[in-house]
């Protein structure tokens, strides 16, 4: 802050003084907004870290409906069966 004899020259040091609050504070806001940031960053590799060995497909699931099917006591019309496949890829 720049200070002087006049009263001119007063409110400029006060001017002055008013910006650099201004320009502190949003740089106050921008750490805080990086630091939530880096927080949540982490905790999207601490869940990613802990899905990572973890299928999207549940073998148990597949192995009873194939168990079925070898049984005949679940068919397939394969045609509804496709009709579904190709419009879940349209969405």
């Amino acid at each position: 802050m720049k200070i002087t004899n006049s009263i001119n020259g007063h409110a400029m040091a006060k001017a002055v003084s008013s910006a650099t609050k201004v320009t502190t504070d949003t740089a106050v806001q921008g750490l805080k907004q990086t630091t939530e940031v880096n927080r949540k960053a982490d905790n999207f590799v601490n869940i990613s870290n802990k899905l990572a060995p973890t299928s999207d497909i549940d073998m148990d699931k597949v192995n009873r409906i194939s168990a079925l099917l070898r049984e005949g006591k679940l068919s397939l019309d394969l045609d509804i069966l496709t009709d579904s496949i190709i419009e879940m890829h349209r969405r």
